[in-house]
């Protein structure tokens, strides 16, 4: 018993001098199923769980599918198509850069575009404009009640972040 204790004892040291834990910048990703592309608009199941992990959308939903607010930290229907959604201040990317609604407006309207999976979410988006640095509206073709619950879907990226690398 007393040998356990000195066991316990040097653990407990050594643990408590060891040099301080440094914050990685590094994703560790480890899926029993492969990752196929860190493309954001890919929709396929392993490399949505990854992404997830990654990316935001501006709404999202719990387990009881409640709404609840993600990079916006409220929306509105302006009028029956027209939306309103302000961001949540302090986000920033990767990088340091702040999330801003051209970033979002910018997203969105890559997420539309072709050859992307959520397209077929965003049919009834007719445009996207940052009207301020955190708010965004977005016009649908016609009423749209379901658009909150489509946008917790694409994620949003920094448009900086995009161009620079050719995404």
């Amino acid at each position: 018993m007393k040998s356990v204790r000195v066991i316990v004892c040097a653990l407990a040291l050594t643990t408590a001098t060891a040099a301080p834990v440094r914050a990685e910048t590094v994703v560790r990703w480890a899926s029993t199923n492969s990752v196929v592309t860190w493309e954001p608009t890919h929709n396929d199941d392993p490399t949505t769980a990854g992404l997830a992990q990654i990316y935001e959308g501006l709404t999202l939903t719990d387990a009881d599918l409640t709404m609840h607010p993600a990079l916006a930290t409220d929306w509105e229907m302006v009028r029956p198509d027209l939306w309103r959604f302000r961001l949540r201040p302090g986000v920033r990317f990767h990088d340091g850069a702040p999330l801003t609604a051209a970033d979002v407006a910018f997203s969105l309207d890559r997420a539309r575009g072709g050859g992307s999976d959520d397209a077929v979410h965003l049919t009834s988006v007719a445009d996207v404009t940052a009207t301020a640095a955190d708010v965004v509206e977005i016009t649908t073709a016609g009423p749209d009640l379901l658009l909150p619950v489509k946008l917790r879907r694409p994620p949003i990226l920094s448009r900086a972040w995009a161009e620079r690398h050719g995404a």
